[in-house]
């Protein structure tokens, strides 16, 4: 993965750079994905990571449930991304998976289940779960869009609100 690798030493020379003494990589939905996938790749270089309504590769969830993944194929693909990735993301210091159960757009089911595998796996990690009444609690920048009932909508809660500095800032 030349990306990754890049990436990753992007990442660490700037943290060298301007003498950083702790690397926070926090991503959202797709971004908690390429959070996982980056930690899990070099994991040496980051304190913490953050993936927010983060997913793997495949996932548990039934083809009805509307991720219209195919079973047993979908569920297949997790299992190979949970035995290489796990491993690696328990070598991170610490990681912090945030998900909302109600979560129609990335699987709350696989979250629980990668950070199952990371804490099995030796990993130092934490399942923060987002309150339902949150889950949809972002500011939309139009006033025109309606307001979203997928459940997928809690970046700002996680990282701005103010009732959130325990949950996340401790």
């Amino acid at each position: 993965e030349p990306y990754l690798t890049r990436l990753a030493d992007l990442t660490s020379s700037t943290a060298k750079d301007v003498s950083a003494t702790h690397v926070v990589g926090i991503g959202y939905s797709m971004g908690g994905f390429g959070i996982y996938q980056l930690a899990a790749h070099r994991p040496d270089i980051f304190s913490v990571a953050v993936p927010i309504a983060g997913y793997g590769l495949g996932t548990l969830e039934e083809t009805e449930a509307g991720y219209n993944a195919p079973q047993p194929e979908a569920s297949q693909v997790f299992a190979r991304f949970l035995d290489v990735y796990a491993p690696k993301l328990a070598e991170v210091s610490k990681l912090l998976i945030v998900h909302a159960r109600r979560d129609s757009v990335s699987s709350f089911q696989d979250a629980s289940h990668i950070f199952e595998r990371v804490r099995q796996a030796g990993g130092n990690a934490e399942l923060l779960v987002v309150p339902d009444d949150r889950a949809d609690s972002d500011r939309l920048k139009s006033r025109k869009r309606k307001k979203s009932k997928a459940g997928h909508n809690y970046y700002h809660h996680t990282l701005l609100d103010e009732d959130t500095s325990d949950f996340f800032y401790r």
